[in-house]
């Protein structure tokens, strides 16, 4: 699998594209503690620098109506076996807008069937029942529990369950 081959997918509502330093401004609220513009296109480089050298894609998720970033999601610690980790992350203003949810939904098989992932991986704390709810809503398995951390799991069975729902 080549993750650096990833850099648009979408559907009617999001678009998800590499972060690019046009976004700083849209980004910089993303996290608890905001970061400077600075701050923020040091990390949108050293974004564009992994993805490069094919270790992780880190897209932002665009509200196609507004033409806004609205948040992140990383594809990221790929392993020999073509299985990967995917994480995400909303801006506070747009959560519960099922922007994490579409995204995960819409990248998950495009990453199986396109790309010949394996299994992606993901984990949310047992606290954080929005990311849980994101990753069952987008057919992830949960396979263990550790510490107050959930690991999920979506694979091919993962797309049968989804073909199943829809």
């Amino acid at each position: 699998m080549k993750i650096s081959e990833i850099s648009l997918v979408e559907n009617e509502r999001i678009l998800m594209r590499l972060c690019r330093k046009e976004d700083a401004d849209d980004l910089k609220d993303l996290f608890d503690s905001p970061l400077t513009k600075e701050q923020t296109e040091m990390m949108i480089n050293h974004f564009m620098l992994s993805y490069k050298e094919g270790k992780e894609a880190n897209l932002a998720i665009v509200d196609k109506e507004r033409d806004q970033v609205v948040g992140i999601l990383s594809l990221y610690d790929i392993r020999q076996d073509n299985s990967l980790a995917i994480g995400y992350r909303v801006k506070e203003d747009e959560r519960n807008l099922h922007y994490a949810t579409d995204a995960v939904s819409l990248i998950s098989p495009f990453l199986i069937e396109n790309f010949g992932a394996s299994v992606i991986r993901a984990s949310a704390h047992t606290s954080n029942l929005a990311s849980v709810n994101v990753l069952t809503d987008s057919c992830y398995r949960l396979a263990a529990q550790q510490s107050g951390v959930l690991m999920f799991i979506y694979d091919n069975e993962s797309i049968a369950r989804m073909r199943k729902v829809s």
